[in-house]
């Protein structure tokens, strides 16, 4: 399945609801996020929206238009979502396939957290298990 795909988004949602060791790690954790990823092979960017529930992702959505678009710099609803998350396609997928460190895209500018900081530091445990345990163990095409 391609990375950033209808599919992929639904395999993260099972994945979610039966990989014991995510699970286990991410009990409690409930949050609403955003992820919007800029210059995608097709010439689209796309912002997913995930909801999860005690680590368990309930709701996911894929939205996309034609990049260069305005899904990195429209509004958002902080008080709604926990945090959103912009970096270019070529960002995520080092993070996914562990070349790069999600702190090292970071620290370099390539992938900006918006957000309430004090909350994604009490989680960041959680996050780093979404991001570096879960996404990573599920197979995609880049």
């Amino acid at each position: 399945m391609k990375y950033w795909s209808k599919e992929w988004t639904e395999a993260i949602k099972e994945a979610s609801h039966t990989d014991k060791d995510y699970l286990s790690k991410t009990k409690g954790w409930d949050v609403k996020a955003l992820w919007v990823v800029t210059g995608c092979p097709e010439g689209v960017d796309k912002c997913m929206e995930f909801h999860l529930e005690s680590g368990k992702v309930v709701f996911i959505s894929l939205e996309e238009k034609p990049s260069p678009s305005d899904l990195a710099t429209l509004p958002w609803d902080a008080s709604k979502y926990f945090v959103r998350v912009i970096a270019p396609y070529d960002i995520f997928a080092k993070i996914n396939t562990k070349e790069w460190s999600a702190l090292r895209a970071i620290s370099s500018g390539l992938l900006v957290i918006e957000g309430r900081a004090d909350e994604l530091i009490q989680r960041i445990s959680q996050f780093a298990c979404f991001c570096s345990e879960l996404l990573p163990r599920i197979p995609v095409e880049y």
